[in-house]
């Protein structure tokens, strides 16, 4: 393609998008004279200073504000705090109002059309003091239009979306928000519960407030209680408070009360004062007595900066504490927005670490073991997480045992410097609860279950199971019981059991040797009768056990330090507990218990042993 044509396409190419914005521009341009063509009204919101909302049979309602960027005023049919958005909406719509089709231009017979009394007559005064005045009557037979009537313009019909906007009780255009926040929303908040004339407290006057619960709410968004006691404060509940604080609304508007006693307002039964931000301005609400005049209910309520009385949702009084520590946090480990890394525990004599690795999940790094239960230690994780506690003391005793307390956790979470630390102390004399401390330092009560709870020991973090592994894996095992030594060989070739001990004896059935090895990679222990093993085992008969059994698995599959599995030692039944016998397993410290049913089911089996 030569140049010369290259240039002739490009040229028309150009004509032919100039022709198109042409044609686009035009089209919008027609839109727009057309959309002014049919405006009832030459005016812009913006220049609108005044509007009268006057509804059948209602008083009218009537806002100003000084210039453009003020806020709107109720003025009329009494001061009235406005509200701004029901009032931006006004003006547009009387600003944008569009003749869609004249009616009658004489405008006679303005019964049929419903504008005889009209639903709604709005007017609005700009600040060149022009006056405009609207009356809207019935909905067309489509219900898609109004029909309007305009002085001079006779009537015409209106679009029904319109209508909607400027067709708006008091209730609607006042600000029925209890509390008005900024961006910061509400970063204060206090609450008091009231004396009555009736049932009055020892010690209080109608009208004395008892002690005032002070929150603030930091930075961070955490929340401090600050009055009448110091400490974190229980986020869930202090953010439900704000939140329903800053969404509340008001109905049943008594704009003159003639007597706040008959509201249960003088004196009233609560009060909350917000504030949003360092600088904003306290906001106070007061509670009053139950309202019944509908099946709603509810609650008389009154702002101190209005005379207004209204009814508000009643559930907002029935949800604040009735005592300061209700708003306390009661979790043991309040630092919840950091990732925890690993716990230290140590009780007594226990002393070992937890710690989550990236890969592997939690193990127990010190000592080090080479199997972790990522379950258990998930678990106990999760119970730290959720655990509260039952009260707080302010009297702290010296025997509350937390200098030395009996349990402590040390936590280290991510990107948190300094480690959390939890204690439990002593019990409380005379109660069933004992001193700890939560993170924060603050001592308060747990209960003997949540101590139970955190009782804990190596084991507990550690598998179940003596011998964990994968019975298809196993090999051989060797088993002494009631003096007996027994020596199981699997074929490597046909995977058939043989007896190579004692000598002469066979299977009566191969499903006896499956038995036989599902039961000892099942084989767990019940609990820890010492967390270390004494030098003499005679007390517990490991130091001639009924049982001594080892299992013999393919490299790799099973033990963390090689093949060979065990022993596994069962020695004489628990004192007291005929159900229960005492165990060791090597690799493990401790002195266990396993069930009575694991040696009566080893007895069991070894029946299926017979002569050949």
């Amino acid at each position: 393609m030569s140049a010369r044509v290259t240039a002739i396409l490009f040229a028309v190419f150009v004509a032919l998008c100039a022709a198109y914005w042409w044609a686009i521009s035009r089209e919008n341009t027609n839109k727009v004279r057309e959309f002014e063509a049919k405006k009832v009204f030459s005016v812009k919101a913006a220049d609108l200073r005044q509007i009268s909302v006057q509804r059948t049979d209602e008083v009218a309602t009537v806002a100003e504000r000084s210039d453009e960027k003020s806020p709107w005023a109720i003025t009329k049919p009494y001061p009235i705090q406005a509200y701004q958005h029901a009032w931006a909406r006004v003006a547009e719509a009387f600003a944008n109002l569009s003749n869609e089709r004249p009616i009658d231009p004489s405008g006679k017979d303005l019964a049929q059309y419903g504008l005889d009394k009209p639903r709604v007559t709005v007017s609005a005064t700009t600040a060149g003091g022009q006056e405009n005045k609207i009356s809207l009557g019935a909905a067309d037979p489509t219900q898609t239009r109004v029909y309007a009537l305009v002085e001079g313009q006779g009537v015409f019909l209106v679009p029904k979306e319109t209508v909607t906007d400027l067709d708006r009780a008091l209730l609607d255009l006042r600000n029925r928000f209890m509390v008005t926040v900024g961006e910061a929303g509400i970063t204060h908040l206090e609450f008091a519960f009231i004396a009555g004339k009736e049932k009055t407290p020892a010690g209080y006057q109608p009208g004395d407030e008892s002690l005032a619960v002070v929150l603030d709410k930091g930075a961070d968004g955490s929340w401090a209680l600050v009055k009448p006691v110091t400490g974190i404060a229980n986020k869930t509940l202090a953010e439900k408070l704000a939140s329903e604080m800053q969404n509340l609304t008001g109905r049943g508007y008594v704009d003159k009360p003639e007597s706040l006693d008959d509201y249960g307002l003088n004196p009233p039964r609560a009060r909350v004062t917000v504030r949003s931000g360092a600088d904003g301005e306290p906001q106070t609400v007061y509670f009053g007595s139950v309202y019944k005049g509908d099946e709603k209910g509810g609650l008389y309520a009154k702002q101190a900066a209005s005379p207004a009385v209204f009814v508000i949702d009643s559930g907002i009084i029935e949800r604040l504490p009735k005592t300061p520590d209700g708003f306390r946090d009661k979790r043991l480990f309040t630092k919840l927005d950091g990732e925890i890394q690993s716990l230290h525990y140590v009780a007594g004599l226990t002393d070992f670490t937890l710690e989550l690795d990236p890969a592997k999940g939690w193990r127990v790094t010190q000592p080090a073991v080479p199997d972790s239960d990522q379950m258990v230690i998930s678990n106990f994780i999760g119970l730290l997480k959720v655990m509260t506690c039952v009260g707080f003391v302010e009297d702290v005793k010296p025997e509350a045992g937390l200098d030395r307390p009996a349990i402590e956790l040390t936590i280290g979470m991510k990107d948190r410097p300094e480690p959390a630390r939890i204690r439990v102390g002593a019990q409380i004399p005379g109660k069933e609860t004992f001193y700890a401390a939560q993170d924060s330092g603050t001592v308060v009560e747990l209960n003997r279950t949540d101590v139970n709870a955190l009782t804990r020991n190596l084991a507990d973090f550690r598998p179940k199971e003596f011998l964990r592994f994968d019975k298809v894996a196993a090999t051989a095992v060797n088993l002494r019981f009631d003096g007996t030594d027994y020596v199981f060989e699997k074929s490597a070739t046909t995977g058939v059991w043989t007896i190579k001990a004692p000598a002469g004896k066979v299977w009566e059935s191969q499903n006896d040797m499956t038995s036989l090895v599902t039961t000892l990679s099942t084989a767990h222990m019940t609990g820890v009768e010492a967390s270390t093993a004494p030098t003499d085992l005679t007390p517990y008969g490991l130091n001639a056990p009924l049982a001594t059994v080892t299992v013999t698995v393919q490299s790799g599959q099973g033990g963390a330090t090689g093949a060979t599995l065990g022993p596994l030692n069962i020695g004489k039944s628990v004192e007291n507990n005929s159900q229960q016998r005492y165990a060791s397993v090597q690799g493990r410290s401790e002195v266990f218990r396993a069930e009575q049913a694991l040696v009566d089911t080893l007895r069991d089996i070894l029946k299926g042993v017979r002569d050949q």
